[in-house]
């Protein structure tokens, strides 16, 4: 559910690098070439987000609604947001969901009662609303001219943790300064905390302007305060349940002669045990007295950093997807209010010029400006403003899907008596895995590749049917996923022997036949020298398939005139259709060769083996 200004704008979509455009809802009263405009938005999980903004109705006032977020898609939900009977001069200072409910928090003026400003808190459950005024801290006063602007309270902003809401602000104190306070507020059980939390004494002045919660739990508050010199310094604090102070915020430059380091915006991921926080504002320089540098600070754990990439603009609002992906909005150049959109993923930092909408009535790009980010998704956040051609303007932006990853895991045995092989491979990123295959013969080279399977990623391998004797067959694959796809990764491969009678031999053998022999035949012979051989084969690898007993005699295999190899048959038990793989050579050419270098004891030869992968 999003809460906001209906429109009749835009949502620009970016997914992937690549920008789409919708057309926003506007409700049934909306005045033709109505105002509209997004200022505060948040996000309690995938389907539950809320912003608020404004547009004009046909009675030419202002009017709240609520859209909601379905599928990628936006329409018109329930209309107005509550504000206390009696009240006046209604404003949003914040918006944050947590699992139970939606909050938007505020400031009004009390028309019935003291006339000074108050803060409000409303809760939306399912477009069920309920509103309650903001207790102050019990040091507060009532200070100020009645009507004059000045607060009992002032809140600045809001976030919430899977269950629980803190909105952070300001108010009097005797002293004639402020003092920043937090309120807790239950959205399940609708009701806001009686006592509030103040967050310190500070020398001389103190606020609170932003507060960033993790759905895990805890926030961080963060707001800035005047020493005994005067000197304004930023301050951050924990907030329900934090259990420390976390390390003070480093200053990219020192900050001298009562200049103002503003904290513009806020965004923690994780507060509890691992804290990824980002601070964004401007500061004054000494160096640069008429300047106001900008300024990103990110805390990761319990240390600070200043981010050194230079950003263009003040960044003034922050959403974080995850601990890798946060994305931050800007005014843009200086001819136009054109908006800049800066995003993190992956731990790095780019920034581009968000595209500026057309509309139909005005076909030229205009000027849009960006209020609010949420995030709804690790990988999923969405950018809300306006345009000036009075449009409301939403932007959905996520980062350019990576290449998908696949590396092959099998075959991983160069021989296989069987028909079928299992491949296997694993990927990551990928929707789809492709599958292909090269053969080649015994006395030939390999053919083309051809694809033999396409899966879904979920497959993490096939069976590879059809391997016939004699044949070398190589496997590879690639992935295919929203990032791209891969290139087709390094073949494995595996042959099938060439089976005994495909081998030929001279007088001294004798070819038997039994179920026991693979494919039910065999070669034996007890002669000193027999030979038996394959020509014209290309090779670098070899194995035979035999018989081993404990009588069994000896062999040599050559390729051409040299010796690859000699294998002893002899073993304790015997054994037939045992596959006896030779160490790898330099690939060759020629006649293999089997002699026998015993006399009197069996020689029983049941396949060779040729491959040359």
């Amino acid at each position: 559910m999003l809460v906001g200004s209906t429109l009749q704008g835009l949502i620009d979509t970016w997914s992937g690098g690549t920008w789409t455009t919708q057309v926003a809802p506007l409700p049934a009263n909306a005045a033709a070439g109505s105002a509209s405009s997004i200022l505060k938005a948040a996000c309690g999980g995938i389907g539950l987000c809320a912003a608020y903004g404004t547009y004009t109705a046909t009675d030419n006032h202002q009017h709240t609604s609520v859209l909601n977020l379905t599928s990628g898609s936006w329409h018109i939900g329930d209309l107005g947001v509550p504000i206390p009977a009696g009240g006046y001069g209604y404003s949003v200072a914040g918006v944050a969901c947590a699992s139970t409910g939606c909050v938007v928090v505020g400031n009004f003026y009390d028309q019935t009662g003291d006339t000074l400003r108050h803060s409000y808190v409303a809760i939306d459950q399912g477009g069920v609303w309920s509103t309650q005024t903001i207790t102050p801290p019990a040091d507060h006063i009532n200070f100020g001219t009645a009507g004059s602007g000045t607060a009992v309270t002032s809140l600045a902003d809001v976030s919430c943790t899977s269950s629980l809401c803190f909105a952070v602000g300001t108010y009097p104190v005797a002293d004639g300064t402020g003092r920043g306070f937090a309120a807790a507020i239950d959205p399940g059980a609708k009701t806001v905390n009686a006592t509030q939390m103040p967050l310190g004494a500070v020398s001389a002045f103190g606020t609170v302007e932003q507060v960033s919660c993790a759905a895990s739990g805890g926030c961080l508050g963060v707001g800035s305060y005047a020493d005994a010199g005067n000197v304004f310094h930023r301050v951050v604090l924990p907030i329900g349940g934090g259990s420390s102070p976390l390390a003070p915020v480093p200053t990219p430059t020192p900050v001298q002669g009562g200049g103002m380091p503003t904290v513009a915006s806020t965004e923690c991921v994780a507060v509890s045990g691992g804290a990824n926080c980002l601070l964004s504002g401007n500061y004054s320089d000494t160096a640069t007295p008429t300047g106001f540098p900008n300024y990103v600070d990110q805390l990761v754990g319990s240390t600070w950093s200043a981010v050194t990439t230079t950003f263009p603009h003040v960044l003034t609002s922050w959403g974080c997807g995850s601990a890798t992906f946060c994305v931050g909005t800007a005014g843009g150049s200086a001819y136009q209010a054109q908006q800049a959109i800066t995003t993190y993923a992956g731990g790095v930092w780019t920034t581009q010029d968000a595209p500026d909408p057309v509309s139909s009535a005005f076909p030229l790009p205009h000027a849009s400006t960006m209020w609010a980010v949420a995030c709804d998704a690790p990988t999923s956040c969405w950018v809300l403003g306006s345009a000036t051609t009075n449009e409301g303007l939403v932007e959905h932006v996520t980062p350019a899907a990576a290449l998908p990853t696949i590396s092959l895991v099998s075959p991983s045995v160069p021989f296989t008596l069987a028909s079928t092989v299992k491949v296997q491979w694993s990927s990551t990123g990928a929707t789809t895995i492709q599958l292909r295959r090269q053969i080649a013969s015994a006395k030939g080279g390999f053919g083309t590749w051809s694809t033999i399977g396409t899966y879904p990623a979920s497959t993490v391998a096939a069976n590879a049917t059809g391997l016939a004797r004699g044949g070398d067959y190589c496997y590879s694959v690639r992935a295919i996923g929203p990032g791209g796809t891969t290139g087709w990764t390094g073949s494995r491969c595996v042959s099938v022997p060439l089976d005994d009678r495909a081998v030929s031999a001279d007088s001294h053998w004798k070819r038997v036949s039994s179920a026991a022999y693979w494919n039910g035949t065999a070669t034996s012979t007890t002669t000193l020298g027999a030979r038996m051989s394959f020509s014209g084969a290309q090779l670098d690898r070899l194995a035979i398939v035999a018989t081993r007993c404990p009588t069994c005699g000896k062999i040599a295999v050559y390729v051409g005139s040299s010796l690859v190899g000699t294998v002893n048959l002899a073993a304790a038990h015997a054994a037939n259709r045992v596959l006896i793989v030779l160490p790898h050579f330099s690939y060759r050419l020629g006649t293999v060769t089997i002699k026998v270098l015993t006399s009197g004891h069996p020689v029983v030869i049941d396949g060779l083996g040729i491959s040359r992968s």
